[in-house]
């Protein structure tokens, strides 16, 4: 595993695990720890993908919860204080994760790319719990959301006045984007909302905004931020590089 890969977010979620693992008294990180941390994240984005795959992010997290409680826990002189391995299975999330991010032509190692390993290749416990849920999770359709939050944008090193310049993922036309809110999602996993607009987007002002061509060159994100400079963007965490995605 490299580190610098995986954007800070998935670092916190193996962080957790392990965390997890050591209060658990287990002497390995194992894949019930990772899905249980990708599910309790404060503010993370694993619920939001259960929830809008149909699922019940709240009962896979019990049920994840109780799966690491079962696990056998080693305590005394059998176990050495604060040391935690990591599974046979956990390497194989890594290295799938890995892959599925190469897959998805990203620079990074996120969240997503961490729980698609997980249903990719679920151990027993993990793959009895997922399919026992209401609305079973699967790599299907997560696959599917993931792919959807891909079509947009990325935003290359261009900021206007605190605005954002985007270059295209995929074949987008920019005029099937205009008005349309917008999220830029930070490699440390922070969501910034915004709208795709002109740059010039005063009907009274620009004589030509009706009949000007729609070009990323002359369309720009605003975001709901209060920001006017490059300073005030890179403040927000927002980098040259990170995703800009259209709402559906």
């Amino acid at each position: 595993m490299n580190a610098q890969k995986y954007t800070q977010k998935s670092l916190e979620a193996i962080q957790l695990a392990q965390n997890i693992a050591l209060e658990r008294g287990n002497v390995q990180i194992e894949e019930a720890h990772l899905l249980s941390a990708l599910l309790a994240q404060e503010g993370g984005l694993i619920p939001q993908l259960v929830t809008k795959m149909g699922g019940d992010a709240q009962a896979v997290a019990r049920d994840a919860k109780r799966l690491v409680e079962s696990l056998p826990a080693v305590s005394g002189s059998g176990r050495e204080p604060g040391k935690v391995y990591v599974s046979q299975q956990v390497d194989k999330d890594l290295l799938e994760a890995e892959r599925q991010a190469e897959r998805m032509k990203d620079s990074y190692v996120s969240v997503e790319h961490l729980f698609l390993a997980v249903l990719e290749q679920p151990e027993a416990g993990v793959e009895r719990l997922l399919k026992s849920t209401t609305a079973p999770v699967t790599a299907t359709d997560l696959s599917e959301s993931v792919l959807l939050d891909h079509l947009g944008c990325r935003f290359p090193d261009q900021v206007r006045s605190g605005r954002l310049n985007l270059t295209p993922l995929g074949g987008m036309e920019p005029n099937n984007g205009e008005g349309e809110n917008v999220r830029v999602v930070t490699r440390s996993g922070r969501i910034y909302t915004g709208v795709f607009q002109m740059k010039n987007a005063s009907v009274h002002v620009n004589l030509d905004y009706h009949s000007a061509k729609r070009e990323y060159k002359s369309m720009e994100v605003v975001i709901d931020e209060e920001v006017s400079s490059r300073e005030d963007v890179e403040k927000l965490g927002i980098q040259p590089g990170d995703i800009v995605c259209f709402d559906p």
